[in-house]
């Protein structure tokens, strides 16, 4: 019908709007229900609805009125963007809507219905001022309102006439045009806001499938069926609001109801009384089987309950026994968080192992020259360049992944032991390596599966006991002597003398000393950690439940 314009007041020097008709030449009866809206609008004299100013006429003879020019950001707008941190907070909007149904009170004082009560029409001001717009379809109880010939965005019409208001906020009688209509179908808009507000989301679809949504009496009118941090007295007030018309809040019951919320004013009975329910829900769920899903039902429900009516006994016992005693199944996000701390594990013992690996070169030194050549220390240090870079990519979560299960990382150690335990002989400096080697691998989770642990000790004894049968059947040379006396040590081959093999022996016990401290230090360590985690976490429930 109209467009409303910006615009400066010459005589007092004030910006103002100014809403005229967009027809050139409107007839008598446009022009009446066009000034119908700034009469409706000007009988209504509160702060939450813009006052007009003046009525008048153009030079071309087309009607227009002045109103106060307000700024601010629609409350549809505001919801559309309630996630961001800029936007008011709930609180903020709940206060906005005690302003909004005290405006909607003042108005069915006066025998005005708005009929088109939605977050598009309520705007809160960039000061905290709240204003309930486009009062264009109001119905003024007793007054002829025709308005059949009435079509556009925001009105639905029917083959009997026209249904005035906005799909998703139109009230049930509303919807069937009944002609009674009072301020009851206002009431029901607001409900829809709050639950809106309450929610995040429109109770009722847009377009024709909120008009069916309306008329259904199936359709869950609790804000906590979408969002669970719904306070109860709110959610109660939304689903009185929506109801039935005659069970219906004055548009001052609502707004006095949801300002008495935000003063502090908690409906203790019915608070305990949905503790209560919550706790008999989770009982059930407890009882029912120790399932995960069961378990989170349980602790879902006792949680809230809990919230509801800390004094309430019987939610925190339930919430202890919850924590306190796993569940025979585990569940999948804990086996989830399990792999990726496992993974996470290996890569930390892999980064460790690489450093383990590199101790080995410690022994070159009494390699070179090992029966004449070094071709032994040159294939020696080869292959522990090459478990070196295996053990960085696996730190890294890449490379052949055959190289990092357990038969690939016990096989390579297992080379390294017994390469030494062919020159030193097998049971000097093998036991220790092995023993050293098993301790170490088993702290990583890679060898936490007995399977896993019984590939490692066979590849432990294989690098000591094979070197010794190579000896028994004369592949390599014999490194030890049993005789009636004792047994003699002595390692053929090595050209270092005196000086180099002692070196080596020294070298050796200083490896695995220095390595098994290492080993027992991290698990120690990693020990420790678990039970100061294990202490906290009992303190914490103790908290919970006195």
């Amino acid at each position: 019908m109209g467009e409303v314009v910006s615009a400066r007041d010459l005589h007092l020097g004030r910006e103002i709007a100014v809403k005229r008709m967009l027809a050139s030449n409107p007839s008598e009866r446009a022009i009446y229900r066009f000034l119908r809206e700034a009469r409706i609008q000007a009988r209504l004299d509160h702060p939450a609805i813009v006052p007009v100013y003046d009525v008048g006429r153009d030079s071309h003879g087309r009607p227009y009125f002045t109103m106060k020019k307000v700024n601010g950001t629609t409350l549809s707008e505001l919801l559309r963007r309630i996630d961001d941190p800029s936007a008011p907070s709930r609180p903020r909007l709940l206060r906005a809507f005690v302003d909004v149904c005290l405006a909607i009170e003042l108005a069915h004082t006066r025998g005005v219905v708005h009929r088109d009560l939605k977050p598009e029409n309520l705007l809160l001001g960039d000061f905290g001022e709240v204003y309930v717009l486009d009062w264009g379809v109001a119905r003024v109880i007793g007054e002829n309102d025709d308005f059949r010939d009435v079509s556009g965005a925001a009105y639905c019409t029917t083959a009997d006439g026209a249904m005035l208001g906005t799909p998703g906020y139109m009230a049930p009688e509303q919807i069937r045009a009944e002609i009674d209509l009072d301020g009851a179908a206002d009431v029901y808009s607001l409900g829809c806001v709050l639950f809106e507000i309450l929610a995040g989301a429109p109770l009722h679809p847009p377009g024709k499938g909120g008009l069916a949504s309306a008329l259904d009496d199936r359709v869950d009118r609790r804000p906590s069926s979408r969002t669970p941090d719904v306070p109860p007295e709110l959610d109660e007030l939304c689903v009185r609001a929506t109801g039935d018309r005659g069970q219906r809040p004055s548009a001052r019951e609502l707004g006095e109801r949801v300002q008495r919320f935000l003063d502090g004013d908690r409906d203790v009975t019915r608070r305990q009384e949905l503790a209560r329910q919550h706790l008999s829900r989770a009982r059930v769920a407890f009882e029912r089987g120790d399932d995960t899903f069961a378990r989170g039902i349980a602790m879902r429900e006792a949680g809230r309950a809990l919230a509801l009516d800390p004094q309430l006994s019987g939610p925190a016992e339930l919430v202890g026994r919850l924590m306190l005693d796993p569940p025979r199944e585990m569940p999948r996000e804990v086996e989830a968080a399990l792999a990726a701390d496992a993974t996470a594990a290996n890569r930390s013992q892999a980064r460790a192992g690489f450093l383990m690996s590199m101790g080995y070169l410690a022994f070159l030194p009494a390699l070179i020259g090992y029966r004449g050549t070094n071709l032994y220390a040159a294939a020696f240090v080869a292959f522990v360049v090459f478990n070196g870079v295996v053990m960085r990519l696996r730190a890294r979560g890449v490379g052949p992944a055959f190289l990092h299960t357990p038969v690939g990382v016990a096989t390579r150690n297992a080379i390294l032991i017994a390469a030494l335990g062919c020159v030193f002989s097998p049971f000097h400096v093998g036991p220790g390596l092995a023993l050293v080697t098993t301790a170490a691998m088993l702290n990583a989770p890679l060898f936490q599966r007995p399977r896993s642990v019984a590939i490692l000790v066979i590849a432990m004894l294989a690098a000591v006991l094979l070197p010794w049968l190579g000896e028994v059947v004369g592949l390599i040379p014999s490194t030890f002597t049993v005789t009636d006396t004792g047994v003699s040590i002595h390692t053929p081959g090595l050209t270092s003398g005196v000086v180099g093999r002692t070196a080596g022996w020294v070298v050796f016990t200083v490896v695995i000393l220095v390595v098994a401290t290492m080993i027992a230090f991290f698990v120690q360590r990693t020990e420790r950690e678990s039970r100061r985690r294990l202490h906290l976490h009992a303190w914490h429930l103790r908290q919970l439940v006195p």
